[in-house]
């Protein structure tokens, strides 16, 4: 089975200074989904499970099967021309297009907030006025 564990997923924001919003750290199979900073807690689906390898100690494991997410509902996202970062540790099997972490109404024009991988690349992408990388050589495994 290939594995790309998504080891660390972070979102701030920034009206004045910047906020912590939420935080994934992934650190066993019971808190999987659980975010100590903001209290959100998001559900594993499609086979998304726990992998003790991972950057500070766990991770979370997403086969190359499609639909593997977490899923639920967090406060504060950032909305409309709104500052923010998003941080995540990830490690690809393949230079294939992956997603790492989206929000908002899917395929409707301006409505998404998405950031994944592009082949060797990393693209954030709204639906309109997408920003892509360029090649970074993300794929660790050829």
């Amino acid at each position: 089975m290939n594995s790309s564990p998504l080891l660390l997923l972070a979102l701030l924001t920034a009206p004045l200074h910047a906020e912590l919003i939420a935080y994934w750290p992934f650190p066993n199979t019971f808190n999987l989904g659980t975010d100590p900073v903001g209290g959100n807690v998001l559900t594993p689906n499609g086979g998304a499970s726990h992998t003790p390898i991972g950057k500070f100690g766990g991770g979370l494991a997403l086969n190359s099967a499609s639909s593997q997410f977490l899923s639920g509902t967090v406060d504060n996202l950032p909305v409309g021309d709104s500052p923010y970062t998003i941080s995540a540790w990830i490690k690809t099997a393949s230079a294939s297009d992956q997603g790492i972490v989206g929000w908002g109404n899917y395929g409707s024009f301006s409505e998404v907030n998405a950031f994944r991988t592009a082949g060797t690349s990393l693209l954030n992408y709204w639906r309109s006025a997408d920003l892509l990388t360029p090649a970074l050589g993300l794929n660790d495994d050829t």
